[in-house]
């Protein structure tokens, strides 16, 4: 029904935006709700969280226009800072591995191995999304 209603025009592009945005901070509510009681399910309810505001970001960049490129930038970073401050105590997530990590001079090397393979394991679902949204509307080259 709610697909159908979107199909018609019934719910303008804002809102259905709006409502998913809505979603992933509820995700994030519950997930750091959850921090002490269930530290695994709070951080992957916060992962799912943060995923989802994050595309609905990026939808509203790339897809749709509604964001400019500054404030996109600014809205994802700040996604990031999110993770950061709803970790659970004693847990150590990535971002908390790396921000702990740049300020020992012993484990630049490593922390530079983690980001690359990062931005190399980013490198590919892109290039597929890509190749694929190219075959149906025509362009698609990087």
């Amino acid at each position: 029904l709610a697909r159908y209603a979107a199909s018609a025009g019934l719910f303008p592009v804002e809102l259905r935006l709006a409502a998913v945005a809505a979603a992933g901070i509820a995700l994030l509510v519950v997930g750091f709700r959850k921090r002490m009681d269930k530290p695994g399910f709070a951080l992957a309810l916060q992962g799912g969280g943060v995923a989802v505001m994050y595309l609905t970001v990026f939808a509203a960049f790339r897809l749709y226009g509604l964001l400019p490129p500054l404030l996109a930038f600014g809205l994802s970073f700040d996604e990031i800072v999110v993770t950061l401050f709803t970790a659970p105590p004693g847990v150590t997530t990535l971002p908390i591995w790396i921000f702990q990590n740049l300020s020992r001079p012993n484990q630049g090397p490593v922390v530079n191995v983690v980001a690359a393979v990062l931005v190399l394991a980013s490198i590919v679902p892109i290039y597929l999304s890509q190749r694929f949204a190219g075959e149906s509307t025509g362009g698609g080259r990087l």
